[in-house]
């Protein structure tokens, strides 16, 4: 059982304060901010491991964290004929986010391990009185992988499935944001490798098998091997 109260501190990175990256063809801009202030978070952490046996683990954590000024990709201003949506990244004067992870963690096999896990989180931007842009609220991952030492391969499978995000978008241009529900989502990884001789490694590794991802709400790298 282990638990933790702790004060962090983080200044904006370069990105954050000064990147200018525009998307002609889907009609976006984002801008990063050079007035941006640091965030501060005060954060209590709770942890209990329980071995069930010697092939099982099953963990509890349970998280809370207060943040002050934290950082937040927002709509400034939304499409229109006269241009593209522009994003912008500001300092939210309040901000928390709390919720419990469970996982279970089973080697049934030397080789094998076979792990599972669920995220139920909970945000709130106290400012604007509503959750924070972007954070899923249910969050599930399942990962398996086989190792021959032996014979020096492995082959690793590792899967999420994210629940619907909640975005607020200006998208009639009255100064009022608009919410709504990104989709759920899944991801799928796969990486198989094999040595050969003592120093050489061969690999195959595909990222977003599933290939998940829009330019609106998940801009995250396409299926890639």
């Amino acid at each position: 059982l282990r638990a933790s109260y702790g004060f962090g501190f983080r200044a904006p990175n370069f990105r954050e304060q000064y990147l200018f990256f525009q998307n002609p063809g889907v009609g976006y801009v984002v801008e990063g901010n050079p007035d941006l202030e640091p965030e501060t978070s005060r954060s209590l952490n709770v942890h209990m491991d329980y071995r069930a046996s010697d092939t099982l683990l099953l963990s509890v954590h349970a998280f809370r964290n207060d943040l002050n000024d934290m950082i937040l990709t927002v709509q400034t201003e939304a499409a229109s004929a006269a241009g593209p949506s522009r994003y912008r990244d500001e300092n939210a004067a309040s901000a928390f986010t709390q919720g419990a992870e469970l996982s279970l963690r089973w080697e049934p096999l030397n080789e094998l391990a076979i792990q599972t896990g669920y995220t139920l989180l909970n945000t709130r931007n106290e400012e604007l009185s509503r959750p924070l842009s972007d954070r899923p609220t249910h969050r599930g991952t399942a990962s398996l992988t086989y190792t021959k030492r032996a014979a020096r391969f492995q082959v690793s499978l590792r899967a999420a499935l994210v629940g619907s995000r909640p975005f607020y978008l200006d998208t009639d241009a009255d100064g009022e944001d608009e919410a709504f529900e990104a989709n759920s989502y899944a991801t799928l990884d796969l990486r198989l490798e094999q040595g050969i001789g003592e120093y050489i490694s061969l690999f195959l590794h595909g990222e977003n098998l599933l290939d998940a991802g829009d330019p609106a709400s998940l801009a995250i790298q396409p299926r890639t091997v």
